[in-house]
């Protein structure tokens, strides 16, 4: 078995238009965790993502997300739009969804507000040369971000390759 941590990040625009319920947060373009296939070096190998966290310098939210993947990029959905997704036509590069918890901070002079999910079981077949995994971010609370909010997600992957 390996393990490999991925991430990406992303600056939200410099406004602080409400977000509803089930709209996408994000920069207008799809998040890409490079080489999280690289945990199954091997073409047929299974990847598991068992961990996610969140991380967001704005330390007063206390939003819910959810986090959607894909093995290729999806259509991209622009930052506060409501997330018109799954879609039938990505049945087939859909992975699924991570749900985080609400974020919260542990107490005075925190500089980010976080959310972990230690439980994630979701897992793809790694089967093309592309190695990322992609996704898209949604609030599943109504929140009013900060202006120019920064955004971090890490994924641990474990993978392991037909054969042993």
């Amino acid at each position: 078995t390996m393990r490999v941590r991925v991430s990406d990040s992303f600056t939200r625009p410099a406004n602080a238009t409400a977000y509803a319920a089930k709209d996408v947060v994000g920069d207008g373009a799809e998040l890409t965790f490079a080489g999280a296939g690289a945990a199954s070096p091997m073409l047929g190998g299974v990847c598991t993502v068992t961990q996610a966290k969140l991380l967001t310098d704005q330390t007063t939210n206390t939003a819910r997300f959810r986090l959607h993947l894909y093995r290729s990029a999806p259509t991209d959905i622009a930052d506060n739009a409501a997330f018109t997704g799954p879609l039938w036509a990505d049945r087939a590069e859909y992975i699924g969804a991570i749900d985080f918890p609400a974020c919260g901070v542990e107490g005075t002079g925190a500089t980010a507000a976080y959310a972990v999910n230690p439980d994630v079981v979701l897992s793809w077949v790694q089967d093309d040369s592309d190695r990322n995994i992609y996704g898209v971010l949604e609030t599943l609370d109504a929140f009013t971000p900060a202006s120019g909010q920064n955004v971090y997600i890490e994924l641990t992957v474990e993978g392991e390759h037909v054969g042993g």
